[in-house]
């Protein structure tokens, strides 16, 4: 299925919506978006009534949006974040950036989904940031990294030897 993604500005108000090559439509207020978070092939959006929303990124055929919606594009790929290495031992090295201060919080998930690991790290300013995690008293095992941040949350896979 091939799905056409649309970002848009009505009257003040940005939109997301998706248009199924089934004929089906749909649109949302983002003012109706709490935050949006990214798996390895998924885009969630998550709504301030519990919702979530998720869709394949793959399936996404085009994109169309105004420069009115740029921020919110940019928003979406800001964080260049990067975890290494992977597979790690004790430590991970996160590098990121952002386009504004803002309070972050790192946390990693079992595959039963219990969180085994959470840090503040803080209000971090705009710009180039990096981060030494210490997690050697985490068993081995595939965990699911979580980067959040106030507007969104990046997940990730990680392994620890």
């Amino acid at each position: 299925m091939c799905i056409l993604l649309h970002f848009a500005t009505f009257i003040d108000a940005q939109t997301i919506g998706f248009s199924f090559n089934d004929g089906n439509s749909s649109a949302y207020s983002l003012e109706d978006v709490r935050k949006k978070t990214f798996d390895t092939d998924l885009m969630n959006l998550h709504f301030w009534d519990g919702t979530i929303y998720s869709i394949e990124l793959s399936t996404i055929g085009h994109i169309d949006y105004n420069s009115a919606t740029l921020q919110l594009i940019e928003e979406l790929n800001a964080f260049n974040l990067e975890i290494f290495p992977n597979p790690m031992l004790n430590v991970l090295n996160l590098q990121y950036s952002l386009t504004q201060s803002t309070d972050i919080t790192v946390e990693l998930y079992d595959t039963f989904g219990k969180v085994v690991f959470s840090q503040a790290l803080g209000i971090k300013h705009a710009g180039i940031n990096k981060e030494v995690v210490n997690i050697d008293e985490l068993n081995s095992g595939v965990y699911n990294f979580r980067f959040i941040s106030d507007k969104n949350t990046i997940v990730k896979k990680v392994i620890k030897e």
